[in-house]
Formats: C-alpha cells, structure tokens, sequence
C-alpha cells in the first residue's frame, strides 16, 4: 500500500511538473506555429513572387485597396524597428508608433499578454 501511494504521488508530482512546462510561453514555437497554419500569408505577394512577409500583396476592401505590411525583423523595411510596447500597442489596440490609427484588418486584441512577444 505504501509503495502505490509513493508511485502515486510521483506520478502525480511528474505530471504537475510536465504540465507546467508544456504551458510556459515559447514566443519563437508559438510564431512558427502561427506561421505554419498559414497567419501570415497575407504577408506574403505570391502572385508577384514577393519575398516571404515582405509585404506588398493587394488587399481589397470596401474602403479601398490596402497592402498588407512587411513584417519580417528587418530594422529598415519590416517591423524590426518597433519596441515591445509599440507592437504589443499595435496589435491589441491597432494604433501605431507615431499615434496614427491602423486599418484593423483583422481584430487581434484577442492575443494574450504571453503571446505577444
């Protein structure tokens, strides 16, 4: 009996200890699943052979055609150049650095604080 309960309250202990580590945010899987399950395509101009989330593909709206951004690291021509603050900004509440409002395309203020980065 005191053998199960030891086995027991190991296992328990083991499963305690795995759940909470699957759990902790890993921002650079978490972005490559997101990428994988095609969340950025709309970042990408295939029809003009764009470099991948480099921007430029066409978006039709009622309000107009919009081009979608480039959203790779880069300092210059992607979204590098952006604190943790003006992204996290951008993303829940679609304003940008310098205060101007974005189009919200898509409505992101869903992300969770652990997903933002």
């Amino acid at each position: 009996m005191k053998h199960g309960l030891f086995c027991l309250s190991c296992l328990v202990s083991l499963l305690i200890l795995t759940s909470a580590q699957a759990c902790t945010p890993d921002p650079i899987a978490g972005g490559q699943i997101f990428h994988a399950a095609g969340g950025c395509g709309c970042h990408t101009d295939v029809e003009n052979r764009g470099s991948l989330l480099g921007g430029g593909r066409p978006l039709p709206t009622p309000f107009g055609v919009f081009y979608a951004k480039n959203i790779t690291p880069d300092q210059t021509t992607g979204i590098g150049y952006l604190s943790d603050e003006d992204f996290v900004r951008a993303m829940r509440e679609g304003i940008g650095p310098e205060g101007q409002h974005l189009f919200p395309e898509l409505s992101l203020s869903c992300i969770l604080q652990d997903e933002q980065r």
